[in-house]
């Protein structure tokens, strides 16, 4: 017969990296390339926005006439005979044109600093997220693992004791299924595990063949969350704050085009051998499109953009008081996580085996004590993992950037 726990429980790859979570924290958020893609767009907001401030380069156009025919057109021989001019134009934003140019700029600035906040957030709790999924996997398999191995030795036990007479033939063949189905959970499990450890390779920007084993800080209380003492900034209501700013900048934009566009000039100009000053000024006249359709439709995106900011707002404070809620319901449950829990899981399954040995129990009774205790320990690491992610949201949520701080273990258990 096929030995499936043999393929099973095969070693770790030799490229095995213990790494402790706050190294991996900071690895991942260097790599992040959303990251990158941030800062690069919000340092281009920057600088146009320094931009926009800048006044239009002025024109300077130069013109020569009667070149060739100077005398027959003036009577007087070249030079004095070339007339020209040269103007040096100015053009003048101002009004609403200009402040409404300026405001645009500066709102994408805003909007552009905002996105690199919401995606330095976004980037830690989702590492958080990724690293609590990781630990949890890991101690779903070490601890499947064990199963398998403690079966294994009682099955090879139960195998002589059959020989011997000692044992039944059900027995023997309780403990074969037995094992299988925990070699099949080990299974699933590890599979599991290699689809969490590509994602986490991959946000750590190591190479595919690694195998990561991350360590978590054990700490003695439950770190707290501090609450703001008032509303907290967060970059998801900024964003939608820096839109509302771009759609009162359109307004001011559309408004313009019902001002007139102010372009003075001065130069020199020259005719007849007399050279004389020159100025000038010309103007746009709003006459057949003065732009009100354009405000019509500017101030629509203006409501629209309130709208959107109170939408925003509403939304934040509704997630934040469903996080808080989450994290005290779990911080409830984990309470029970005591010391005494896990001395109470290892009594439990001892006592089954003490209970077997003297023939007082059944081998029935040993493997469902034994399925109760894997299932507890699979609550366990999975409250945690919840626990975990659900203090990175929180964390988020209140204006606190997630770290690696988050994952420590055993937060409601006695220290050693």
């Amino acid at each position: 017969m096929f030995h499936l726990a043999f393929l099973l429980l095969t070693p770790a790859p030799a490229d095995t990296v213990q790494l402790p979570v706050t190294e991996a924290f900071h690895e991942a958020m260097e790599a992040a390339p959303q990251l990158a893609v941030a800062r690069h767009l919000a340092r281009s907001a920057e600088h146009q926005a320094l931009q926009s401030g800048a006044y239009p380069n002025p024109a300077l156009a130069v013109s020569a006439e009667n070149l060739g025919a100077e005398r027959d057109i003036t009577g007087l021989d070249a030079p004095d005979g070339i007339e020209g001019q040269a103007v040096l134009s100015f053009a003048l934003p101002w009004g609403p044109t200009r402040s409404g140019t300026v405001g645009t700029s500066r709102a994408n600035r805003a909007t552009a600093t905002a996105d690199l906040r919401m995606a330095e957030v976004t980037a830690a709790e989702g590492v958080v997220s990724a690293l609590a999924r990781l630990l949890r996997q890991q101690t779903l398999v070490k601890d499947a693992r064990l199963e398998v191995e403690t079966l294994e030795r009682l099955e090879a036990v139960l195998a002589r004791q059959l020989q011997e007479g000692r044992a039944s033939v059900s027995d023997a063949a309780r403990i074969q299924m037995a094992r299988g189905l925990a070699a099949t959970n080990l299974a699933r499990r590890e599979a599991a595990l290699a689809d969490l450890m590509a994602e986490v390779t991959r946000r750590l920007g190591r190479d595919a063949d690694e195998w990561i084993v991350l360590e978590a800080s054990r700490c003695t209380a439950s770190p707290s969350l501090v609450a703001p003492a008032s509303e907290p900034e967060l970059p998801e209501q900024d964003r939608a704050s820096a839109r509302l700013d771009a759609a009162r900048a359109s307004v001011l934009l559309a408004r313009g085009l019902a001002w007139p566009d102010l372009q003075p000039q001065v130069g020199l100009r020259r005719g007849a051998g007399v050279s004389a000053l020159y100025l000038g000024f010309s103007t746009s006249l709003p006459l057949f499109d003065r732009g009100s359709r354009g405000v019509a439709a500017a101030r629509s995106r203006e409501r629209a953009a309130e709208a959107e900011l109170a939408l925003v707002q509403a939304r934040l404070r509704a997630d934040r008081v469903a996080a808080e809620r989450t994290v005290a319901a779990l911080a409830r449950a984990g309470a029970v996580f005591t010391e005494q829990w896990f001395q109470a899981l290892e009594s439990a399954v001892e006592a089954a085996e003490a209970r077997y040995q003297l023939g007082e129990g059944s081998l029935f009774e040993l493997l469902d004590s034994r399925r109760a205790r894997l299932q507890a320990l699979d609550d366990y690491a999975t409250w945690e993992a919840e626990w975990w992610e659900a203090r990175a949201r929180l964390a988020r949520l209140r204006g606190i950037q997630p770290d690696a701080s988050i994952l420590c273990t055993d937060p409601f258990r006695e220290s050693e």
